[in-house]
């Protein structure tokens, strides 16, 4: 997923000026960089998980209380039993736990479905490279790049750009409920203590309840 990381990064760095000076874009970035490194939870495994998973629980820290509570109790016990988040990583490769929006629809919206989210990548000049559009991973990332590509530009007084990331994150919302509904029960088959299913509860939370 080169394409967004790039293209975060440099946005990042491009807002850097506004960061500490701005409360609600500020509340913005950390959201960015939160669903950023819960997106990695679902492509990495072994000490690159438990890393991001340890800065993940940081970042929601400083965003909601409730849900680092969530996260730390998992780190903890990702900690003690590594083979917790690695037999699920190892089924999401395999094919045994299915990451992709396009498995939790019905079979007539497949195709429609892949082709809107591919849609909203070329829309804002990404290219995914390591996963199909529809997987989880990206879907977030993207999510994260929309976030912080609407601080800033909310920072630099434009309003209609602005505005046409919070269409685009609306939008993907309506993939992302069912994907994280659909893969948060495919996990609870194998295992209801798997680290994953506590980052997919958060990601819920944080998306589709927040205050």
């Amino acid at each position: 997923m080169v394409g967004v990381n790039a293209a975060l990064e440099a946005t990042v760095y491009g807002y850097g000026e506004c960061f500490m000076s701005l409360e609600g874009d500020a509340q913005k970035l950390l959201l960015a960089a939160f669903l950023n490194y819960a997106s990695s939870i679902f492509t990495t495994r072994g000490e690159e998980l438990k890393e991001a998973f340890t800065k993940l629980t940081r970042i929601a820290s400083m965003l909601r209380p409730e849900i680092a509570t969530l996260l730390e109790e998992a780190l903890s016990a990702l900690n003690e039993n590594p083979s917790l988040a690695d037999d699920i990583s190892s089924r999401i490769e395999l094919g045994g736990i299915s990451p992709y929006a396009s498995d939790y629809v019905t079979d007539a919206d497949k195709i429609r479905l892949k082709s809107e989210i591919s849609g909203l990548y070329r829309n804002h000049g990404i290219r995914v490279r390591e996963e199909m559009p529809d997987h989880i991973a990206p879907m977030l990332q993207l999510f994260s790049f929309l976030k912080v590509k609407e601080a800033y530009l909310e920072a630099k007084g434009d309003s209609k750009g602005a505005k046409s990331c919070e269409e685009t994150i609306k939008l993907l919302k309506t993939y992302l409920e069912p994907t994280v509904k659909g893969l948060s029960e495919s996990i609870k088959r194998y295992s209801d203590k798997a680290p994953q299913l506590a980052v997919l509860e958060a990601v819920n939370i944080i998306i589709f309840d927040s205050k």
